[in-house]
């Protein structure tokens, strides 16, 4: 897979604390309310998560046909609109537990998402 420049011309930061940020580093390890400063973010799982065991911040993008079309039918059925994914990036947060839960609690949030087909 090649990335074209439309894709590749903006940072999109993993912070290990369930948020995924744009443009500028986001180092807070807190899980403070919003608004927080001028980052821009999106936050599909917010949470203190303490990495410290054997939790891992795993990510990758794919353009697998398979995924690309249960992924826009998904998002059809959620939001309704017609919405054909070119690619996607996957961001999986495995077995994390937040340090206000016992270690035994542990998480795997997903987040999916990816720029419509042109």
């Amino acid at each position: 897979m090649v990335l074209t420049p439309e894709y590749t011309s903006f940072l999109l930061q993993v912070n290990t604390n369930g948020v995924l940020s744009l443009r500028t580093p986001f180092n807070d390890s807190s899980s403070r309310p919003f608004p927080l400063s001028r980052n821009l973010l999106i936050a599909p799982f917010w949470n203190d998560f303490d990495l410290r065991t054997n939790a891992g911040v795993f990510f990758r993008i794919s353009d697998d046909e398979v995924l690309l079309v249960e992924v826009g039918v998904l998002i059809m059925e959620a939001f309704g609109g017609d919405f054909s994914p070119a690619l996607l990036f996957i961001v999986t947060w495995d077995r994390v537990p937040g340090f206000s839960f016992p270690f035994d609690k542990v998480r795997c949030p997903k987040c999916i998402m990816g720029p419509a087909k042109d």
